[in-house]
């Protein structure tokens, strides 16, 4: 590919359920862009994070709050 592309990019104040993180994967396969076809799998995947969110500068070290990824959260006291 000839262009780079920001993929992901942290959010200050991000949506929470409950007060914790969560992130949602979906699945979709596009066929066409024009015109527009595209298919969207019925499952997906949803990661909360183990601890609640704070914004508080304290709080920027806690990996269990900040970031969703089960294999960092498994490791959490509250998994």
């Amino acid at each position: 590919y000839d262009q780079q592309y920001v993929v992901q990019e942290y959010i200050s104040r991000p949506l929470t359920v409950g007060g914790f993180k969560f992130d949602l994967r979906l699945y979709v396969l596009v066929t066409s862009f024009l015109p527009l076809r595209c298919f969207c799998f019925h499952e997906g995947l949803v990661r909360f994070a183990t601890e609640k969110y704070s914004r508080d500068e304290g709080s920027l070290n806690n990996l269990y709050a900040h970031l969703t990824n089960s294999s960092i959260n498994k490791h959490s006291p509250s998994f």
